[in-house]
C-alpha cells in the first residue's frame, strides 16, 4: 500500500500551499513530513511492541498475533509504516492489508481473510515472487464454491470463471484474478449477501482456517527459495474503524480463530475494545497507542505534547510564514485534543478562513473560526443531548468513566463516545479520559455541567 509522500513538496510557506500538506491520510516510511511523537504520547509502547516482535523471533516462537490499539486520527498506519520498515531489516517480510472500504463498518474473519488471500497473490506477483498456480487455483475455487453455495444466482458466471482458470493454457494469473475480484464485489456491494457469505463460510471455519494455514505455508516458502525472510508479517490496517458491536464479533468471539493462523499479525483494532467487558489484552499481545495530550489531567500545559504537535506543524509548513504568531497555532493544537487528523481539519478550516477573509495569514480569529465549526459538526453527533451532555460533564469533571446503575447502558454510552471520539483516553501515570475540547464550548455541555457541579455542591457535608 504506498501512500502519498509530501516530502517531494517543498515546506508550505503560502496558505495557498497549505492544502497540500495536510492531507488526511498516512506518510509513507521516509515522508519528510514524518514526526516522531514518541515523547509526545507519554509512552514507549511502540518500542515495546517492536521488541515484542523481535523478541518472537530471537526465542523461536511460530508466530506472533498482536492487537494494536488507539484512537483513529492517532497516526497509527503512519507509525505501523515506520515499524515495518524497521522489522524488514531484522527477519520479516511486511505485508500492508487494508479494509476494503465497504466493509469498514462491517467486517469477520471470513471476508478478511479471502481478501488476504487475494492481497497476498497479487503482492507476491507484483514483487516477482510468484505463487504456485495449482495453490492459488485451489484455494481461489474453494471460495467460489463456498459462493455458489450461499448464493446460486453467481453459479453460472463463478463455474464459468473456474473452468477458465483450470485450463492448460491462457491468462490462468488473469483468470484467477477475476473471479477473486468477482466474489470481492459481490461481497462488498450488497450486505445481504455478504451475510449470507458470511454464514457459510462460518460453518466450514476449520476448514477455511486449514486451507488458508497452507496457502500461507506456501507463501512463507516461496519466500526462501527468493531468498527473502521467511517471517511474514501480515499488518491488517483499518480495523480500528469497526463500530462496537462488528469488532466484538471479530476480536471477542473469533479472536481465537485468528489466533490458529500460522503468520505473524498486528491487528488494528478500536481503542474501546480495551475496556470492559472485552478486555482484549486476555486474548492478544496488547499494545496502545496513546495520543499526545496537549493538556494534563489538572488542566496544565502538557509541554512534551505542545511541542511534538507543533513540531507535526512544523514539518509540513513554515509556521511564521503561515501563521500570525506561534500562539495562533498552539490555540489549533490545544482544540485538537492531541488528535493528528482533527489537527490537520482545524488547520484546514482555518486556512479556509484567512483566504475568504482576503488574510495573509491565519490569526486567532481564524483559528477561532475552525474551532466553531468543529464544534457545530460535534453538535450533530451528540444527540439526544439530553443523553449525552450529563455524560460528558461527569467525565470532564472527574477524568474517569462515568458511573451509573444500569451497568451495561452506561458502558455502551461511554463505547460510543470513545469511538466517535468525543471522549480521548489519554495515558501518563494514569489512564484517564476527557472529551474532545471543543465540546468544551456548546452551550449545552456547559448548561449540564454546571448543573453537575451545584448538585455536587448540594450533597457534599457542610
Amino acid at each position: 500500500m504506498n501512500y502519498p509522500v509530501m516530502s517531494k513538496l517543498i515546506r508550505a510557506t503560502t496558505l495557498d500551499d497549505v492544502i497540500h500538506v495536510v492531507q488526511l491520510e498516512p506518510l509513507d516510511a521516509n515522508d519528510a513530513c514524518y514526526a516522531n511523537l514518541g515523547n509526545a504520547r507519554s509512552s514507549s509502547q511502540l518500542l515495546r511492541m517492536q521488541r515484542h516482535i523481535l523478541d518472537s523471533l530471537q526465542k523461536g516462537i511460530p508466530f506472533v498475533h498482536v492487537a494494536f490499539v488507539g484512537h483513529r486520527g492517532g497516526g497509527k498506519t503512519t507509525e505501523l509504516l515506520q515499524l515495518e520498515i524497521k522489522l524488514a531489516g531484522e527477519g520479516f517480510t511486511p505485508i500492508h492489508l487494508e479494509v476494503d472500504p465497504q466493509l469498514r463498518k462491517d467486517a469477520d474473519y471470513p471476508e478478511l481473510l479471502l481478501w488476504l488471500v487475494d492481497t497476498l497473490v497479487n503482492e507476491f506477483h507484483r514483487r516477482g515472487w510468484p505463487l504456485d498456480r495449482a495453490i492459488v487455483e485451489d484455494i481461489t475455487r474453494w471460495f467460489g464454491e463456498r459462493t455458489i453455495e450461499a448464493d446460486e444466482t453467481n453459479k453460472k458466471q463463478i463455474q464459468l470463471d473456474s473452468e477458465a482458470g483450470g485450463g492448460a493454457g491462457g491468462d490462468w494469473f488473469g483468470l484467477s484474478f477475476k473471479l477473486r475480484s468477482f466474489i470481492k464485489s459481490s461481497l462488498s456491494g450488497s450486505v445481504e449477501q455478504r451475510h449470507k457469505f458470511r454464514q457459510v463460510l462460518r460453518k466450514w471455519s476449520v476448514d477455511l482456517v486449514d486451507r488458508v494455514n497452507k496457502f500461507l505455508a506456501h507463501a512463507r516458502a516461496v519466500l526462501r527459495t527468493h531468498g527473502q525472510p521467511d517471517r511474514l508479517l501480515i499488518v491488517q490496517d483499518n480495523l480500528d474503524r469497526l463500530p462496537p458491536d462488528s469488532a466484538k464479533r471479530l476480536f471477542v468471539e473469533s479472536g481465537e480463530i485468528l489466533l490458529t493462523l500460522e503468520a505473524d499479525f498486528i491487528w488494528t483494532a478500536p481503542v474501546d475494545m480495551k475496556l470492559a467487558p472485552y478486555r482484549l489484552d486476555s486474548i492478544f499481545d496488547t499494545f496502545h497507542m496513546p495520543i499526545p495530550a496537549p493538556r494534563l489531567k489538572n488542566g496544565q500545559v502538557n509541554q512534551p505534547a505542545l511541542d511534538g504537535l507543533l513540531e507535526l506543524i512544523a514539518k509540513r509548513m513554515d509556521i511564521p510564514a503561515v501563521f500570525d504568531s506561534i500562539e495562533t497555532a498552539k490555540l489549533l493544537c490545544f482544540a485538537s485534543g492531541g488528535s493528528l487528523r482533527d489537527l490537520l481539519r482545524l488547520i484546514q478550516e482555518s486556512r479556509l478562513t484567512a483566504l475568504v477573509e482576503n488574510k495573509p495569514k491565519m490569526d486567532a480569529a481564524c483559528a477561532h473560526e475552525a474551532v466553531k465549526q468543529f464544534r457545530l459538526n460535534c453538535e450533530r453527533s451528540l444527540i439526544p443531548g439530553n443523553l449525552y451532555y450529563p455524560i460528558l460533564a461527569e467525565i470532564h469533571l472527574t477524568k474517569n468513566d462515568p458511573a451509573g446503575t444500569e451497568i451495561a447502558a452506561a458502558r455502551e454510552r461511554f463505547s460510543e463516545l470513545i469511538f466517535n471520539d468525543s471522549v480521548f483516553q489519554y495515558n501518563g501515570q494514569d489512564t484517564w479520559y476527557d472529551v474532545h475540547p471543543v465540546i468544551l464550548e456548546i452551550p449545552r455541555f456547559k448548561e449540564a455541567l454546571q448543573a453537575l457541579r451545584e448538585s455536587r455542591q448540594r450533597i457534599q457535608p457542610a
